[in-house]
Parts: structure tokens; C-alpha cells; sequence
């Protein structure tokens, strides 16, 4: 599959956008009512109870008294302002010799990271599932394989 700039930025966008969407769903369930976000037509996954008010309530779901969702909101919109501009911020990385598809895979590499880390808390600490949680986790993850598939075909 080739992939140039083009389809990848399409792409690239329409996660991060979703990505925005979610986030800002989480961080507003967060601050209002953790238990509006709870799926009830759908008890389990896979034998693991789904509560996304339990997870978005966690003592895992802030850093330093800072909901988790709100630096994921940060995190797909800095990707999308990036994708918007993307020729001034290749002006600004060509002089220093890092191409855009070399930022993408980095910059998307930590969001796989820290995505991969919320899911084992998820799944095997607190043993529940949020399904926003895992949408968002699957969005980091769409933004990293095709950063990869971008920078796979970039010159």
C-alpha cells in the first residue's frame, strides 16, 4: 500500500479530529457526571465489566489532580494544529534536519505509549473497561500506524 502526504494527512486528521471528539466527551464527563459516559446496553467485553464512570473516576484517571483526558484532548489537538500547518512547522524543522514524517512517528509513538499504559490499567488493574477510554485508545493507535505507513514511504 503506498500512502503519500495527502491520503496520510487525511487520515491523519480525521483521527485526530475524532480523537478531539472523544476527549472533549471524557474531559466534560470528568468535571460533570463520570457516570453520564457509562455504556449501559452493554454490561462486559470480553468478561470484563464495562463502567466507564468507575475508570474516568479512578485514582488512575488524573496526574497531579489533572484529568488524563484532558492531556489526551492536548494531544490530538497539538496533532491536528500540526496537520493544519503543516508547511510552517516543516519550515521550522527542515533547518534542523528532521523531516514531518520523522515528527509524526515520534510524536505518535508517545501517545502508543501512553495509550498501551492506560489499557493495562484498564484491563488488569482495575479489571473494567471504558468504552470512550478504548475508542480513544484505538485512535492514538490509528495515529501511530499510519505515521508509520507515512514515514514507511516518505523519501
Amino acid at each position: 500500500m503506498i500512502v503519500n502526504y495527502k491520503t496520510s494527512q487525511l487520515l491523519l486528521m480525521l483521527a485526530s479530529g475524532a480523537g478531539i471528539v472523544d476527549t472533549i466527551y471524557l474531559v466534560n464527563s470528568h468535571y460533570n457526571d463520570p457516570a453520564a459516559c457509562t455504556t449501559p446496553f452493554i454490561e462486559s467485553l470480553f468478561g470484563i465489566p464495562i463502567d466507564c464512570g468507575q475508570v474516568t473516576s479512578s485514582q488512575y484517571s488524573t496526574i497531579f489532580g489533572i484529568p488524563i483526558s484532558l492531556f489526551g484532548l492536548f494531544y490530538y489537538l497539538s496533532f491536528f494544529i500540526v496537520l493544519l500547518f503543516d508547511r510552517q512547522v516543516l519550515a521550522f524543522l527542515e533547518p534542523k534536519g528532521m523531516a514531518l514524517s520523522n515528527f509524526f512517528v515520534l510524536f505518535s509513538s508517545i501517545g502508543f505509549l501512553v495509550s498501551t499504559i492506560l489499557l493495562f490499567l484498564q484491563v488488569a488493574v482495575l479489571q473494567l473497561i471504558c468504552l470512550y477510554c478504548m475508542g480513544s485508545i484505538l485512535t492514538s493507535y490509528t495515529l501511530f500506524v499510519v505515521s508509520l505507513a507515512f514515514w514507511r514511504t516518505s523519501p
